[in-house]
């Protein structure tokens, strides 16, 4: 018997995770074939469903009822109330079943790491002969973190050099004298110890970085089967990391078969939108087309953080230009929408783990994606947040109709019949320069069918969903070309 990091006393378990996927195309029935293995299956199991949305939860329950969603929970160990008490409360009980968000499984990582400080372990409690089962709708690539480490470049060489830490062939850090912590070291301690810390150096520029997984692999030990459902699984960054912590997983279809290891994922393809999607194809995607004299491929993320602010303008120009004279709407088109309280999180991201569910509104018939800003662009940036030191682009009397390219899970945009994509995706160059030290880099393909998948991610938010046709400007030359290459085979 030892303590976890919920503070209470639990027998030792020794997992062997096996982990699954359910790799399916948007729109394919995902979560409703989940909801029938669940509600067929609770005589076996102990589930754990974790969904990016509370709406998404709560349709769930509202199939579950017996399934309990994390509410707000008093603690007198540390003062507080949060739903976070209540989820630990949860997952230390036996017979529970759970609906619970990405961001509160994160944050119940922090915990976990916060007690690898101590060395303690994370162990949940057996569930009186049922496997506990934990589902996990879409991936976990934005636990992946890239850590600058600025400050404490020599505080790291100076822990190398007292063989305090080591880093092996991988590149993951490791403690090798956890006696000899100094004073600023104890989150770097907290990570290393997880064994999920891993160094990115680069010769060239002579600088280096840390790659840290927030979700500890021994989190996952405790549980005895892991379901990701996404789609483009393989593409996924987190595919990489589960490959490299030598975690396999098997594909599944929607009947939940965990034994029939002969399955195999459908073929890249598009087809059945071809006839509900009208792409642009004008002089308006000008700005997305590369040439010769371009240094950096038109609208990815290094192009943004880059390019002049004339030319991030005229990309806000050119959307409100599609809108006005190309699709000709007007004031009076307007649709009825959810609206969400889209507030960048730390991340710089918009936070869409936790939208405020309000009342429906009516709303020009438009959604719009870029990517974020820097702090000297805000004149003709909308929303800036001086913590993240990040902003959304400003498309002029469209500034209510931006949306997260981050965006998963929610039907609240399913009357919008316009789509804007103003981004060329790519993984972050630097998780890739690391993937490459490993042998494990993408190949081109994977790359395209990546930018290919976010994309439909998010174009999946709008009418397309139920079935209807929707107008499309994409920009970016090489994503327009891969969308209509995806839609043909």
């Amino acid at each position: 018997m030892e303590n976890n990091c919920f503070g209470l006393k639990l027998p030792s378990l020794a997992k062997n995770t096996k982990f699954f996927v359910l790799d399916k195309i948007p729109g394919s029935g995902k979560t409703t074939s989940a909801i029938e293995f669940m509600r067929n299956n609770q005589d076996k199991y102990n589930f754990v469903y974790v969904g990016l949305f509370n709406e998404e939860l709560e349709r769930v329950q509202s199939e579950l009822k017996n399934f309990i969603i994390p509410d707000y929970m008093y603690s007198y160990e540390n003062n507080t109330r949060t739903k976070l008490n209540n989820l630990k409360s949860l997952l230390s009980d036996y017979d529970n079943n759970l609906l619970t968000t990405h961001s509160s499984l994160f944050n119940v990582c922090k915990d976990v790491k916060k007690s690898l400080v101590n060395d303690e372990k994370l162990e949940l409690p057996n569930t009186r002969g049922k496997e506990r089962v934990m589902i996990i709708d879409e991936c976990l690539d934005n636990t992946i973190q890239v850590i600058n480490v600025g400050k404490y470049r020599e505080l790291i060489k100076s822990l190398l050099e007292l063989n305090i830490i080591e880093i092996d062939n991988n590149n993951l850090i490791k403690v090798i004298n956890p006696r000899e912590i100094c004073e600023n070291f104890d989150w770097l301690y907290a990570l290393c110890n997880a064994g999920n810390v891993y160094c990115i150096y680069d010769e060239v520029t002579d600088t280096c970085n840390l790659l840290s997984w927030t979700l500890p692999l021994d989190f996952f030990k405790q549980v005895d089967k892991i379901i990701f459902m996404t789609y483009g699984f393989e593409y996924q960054i987190f595919s990489k990391l589960m490959k490299i912590n030598n975690l396999k997983y098997t594909f599944i279809e929607s009947d939940f078969n965990f034994s029939n290891s002969t399955y195999q994922i459908p073929e890249f393809t598009g087809n059945k939108f071809k006839h509900l999607i009208n792409i642009y194809q004008g002089k308006r995607n000008l700005i997305g087309e590369k040439n010769s004299k371009m240094r950096n491929e038109p609208l990815t993320a290094n192009w943004y953080s880059k390019a002049q602010k004339d030319k991030i303008t005229n990309i806000a120009n050119e959307v409100r230009g599609w809108i006005r004279f190309d699709l000709k709407l007007t004031a009076k088109d307007k649709v009825e929408v959810y609206q969400n309280d889209n507030t960048l999180n730390d991340n710089g991201n918009i936070d869409d783990c936790n939208p405020v569910k309000v009342n429906n509104v009516i709303s020009n018939n438009i959604i719009y994606t870029v990517p974020f800003a820097r702090e000297n662009d805000v004149d003709i940036f909308d929303r800036y947040d001086p913590k993240t030191k990040q902003a959304v682009l400003y498309v002029k009397d469209y500034k209510d109709c931006f949306l997260s390219s981050y965006t998963r899970s929610t039907n609240h945009y399913r009357n919008i019949t316009n789509v804007a994509y103003c981004i060329n995706k790519y993984h972050n160059p630097m998780i890739e320069g690391f993937l490459h030290t490993m042998n494990l880099s993408f190949s081109k393909e994977e790359q395209n069918n990546y930018a290919i998948c976010e994309m439909i991610q998010f174009i999946y938010r709008s009418a397309l969903r139920t079935g209807n046709k929707i107008n499309l400007f994409v920009p970016s030359e090489r994503m327009r070309n891969l969308l209509i290459e995806w839609l043909n085979k």
